[in-house]
């Protein structure tokens, strides 16, 4: 009996004369997201420059370690907990979507039948709990302020507000649905849904369609809005820093020092060496930049910071993403966007580099600030001058 009521599952329920809404906002979505890459990937190689795609198995294990598997990210406690729950959370939720759609318009519900719908069910309850778990500790921990430099920033609350409100029409519309047919054979797989269906036992048919199709409409235009703004919030994240920052990331140590090729060459025709202004930044930097999540571990464990110097990694990448998004490409870096004195601080140790989820490379950036300082001869503190001194005219920096 339980498997002959399994067969009677009907998709779009109440909302069939709605459908075209759902091609539609879908549509918008993956325009938005298209041109939102494409305006990052415009900025990366302003000016020119091209990715490099060396050693592929190499970057394809970086990104399973870094990114599939959250190697960093679940090292740092209560934070690597929460963002556990949202990444296993949000995969499982992606695949139940993509699940119950291929279902759907490729094999005409001839899949998710008998047990093995109980079974996609219940995997969808739980990932929605475990997404849940995850957003409500993100709000806490930004309201609360659990962490020193962490963004507070209304936009980053009212994203995670905004996720909150379509994981909860998701478990109204579930728990609606359980209570028009579902109730009799579903109860112990949905746990989330079936005590969401309490609240409707003894509803009209009427009743229950005059409160999911709005609701339905509301859950559906906040996904797909969501998915619309990803390229351009922190949610960026996702496409920008885990996966494409991670396939092209550094290869070399990140303890070493870039080269800089034909440095004779470069001098002799009065060419740039380091950066004074963003046009004369690398792809790979500017890559960085987007790439950083302001998750604030590089401010925590900087120790110039701790001393009491005015460097924070994390502002210093916004701040340069700033000006980046804001096309300031020949305008001075210094003093107007990053004060010479932050880009003296830092001791070169690589704690921001080792600690960094995202593989990015703060050294670097301000390697290249410091050779754009020095060249310019800008605020260069008296200790470079001297030490530079002694090895052009004493071969040493000692005197």
């Amino acid at each position: 009996m339980m498997f002959q009521e399994l067969r009677k599952v009907r998709p779009f329920l109440y909302v069939a004369d709605l459908k075209p809404l759902v091609y539609i906002l879908m549509s918008i979505a993956v325009i938005a997201i298209l041109y939102g890459l494409y305006r990052h990937w415009r900025l990366w190689f302003h000016g020119g420059g091209k990715p490099s795609f060396d050693r592929p198995l190499t970057r394809i294990g970086r990104l399973l370690l870094y990114g599939l598997l959250q190697l960093r990210v679940v090292a740092d406690g209560y934070a690597g907990l929460m963002h556990l729950s949202l990444y296993i959370g949000c995969l499982g939720l992606a695949l139940a979507t993509v699940t119950r759609s291929a279902d759907y318009y490729l094999f005409h519900g001839s899949i998710l039948l008998g047990q093995r719908y109980l079974y996609f069910k219940l995997m969808a309850d739980v990932s929605g709990l475990l997404m849940l778990i995850g957003v409500l500790m993100a709000l806490f921990r930004r309201i609360l302020r659990l962490k020193e430099g962490l963004s507070t920033r209304l936009g980053d609350i009212l994203l995670l507000i905004d996720l909150l409100a379509i994981l909860i029409t998701g478990f109204l519309l579930d728990g609606l649905m359980n209570a028009a047919y579902r109730r009799p054979w579903i109860d112990p797989w949905t746990p989330i849904g079936t005590p969401i269906s309490n609240l409707f036992i003894g509803w009209s048919t009427y009743s229950i369609k005059a409160l999911y199709r709005p609701l339905w409409v509301l859950h559906l235009t906040l996904a797909m809005g969501t998915m619309a703004v990803i390229p351009y919030t922190k949610l960026s994240h996702l496409l920008i820093g885990g996966f494409l920052n991670l396939l092209l990331s550094r290869l070399e140590e990140p303890n070493t020092f870039k080269p800089i090729p034909e440095i004779y060459r470069i001098v002799e025709e009065g060419g740039v060496l380091g950066v004074s202004k963003l046009s004369e930044a690398s792809w790979r930097e500017r890559l960085d930049y987007d790439s950083c999540v302001e998750c604030a571990r590089c401010h925590e464990v900087c120790p110039a910071r701790i001393s009491g110097k005015p460097l924070s990694p994390m502002e210093l990448m916004t701040a340069l993403r700033d000006a980046m998004h804001g096309g300031l490409w020949d305008e001075s870096l210094t003093p107007g966007r990053v004060e010479a004195s932050v880009i003296w601080s830092c001791v070169t140790c690589g704690a921001c580099v080792a600690e960094c989820p995202l593989l990015l490379n703060q050294v670097e950036t301000l390697i290249d600030l410091r050779r754009g300082l020095y060249i310019s001869e800008t605020e260069v503190p008296r200790e470079v001058q001297e030490l530079s001194y002694n090895i052009m005219s004493k071969g040493n920096p000692y005197g």
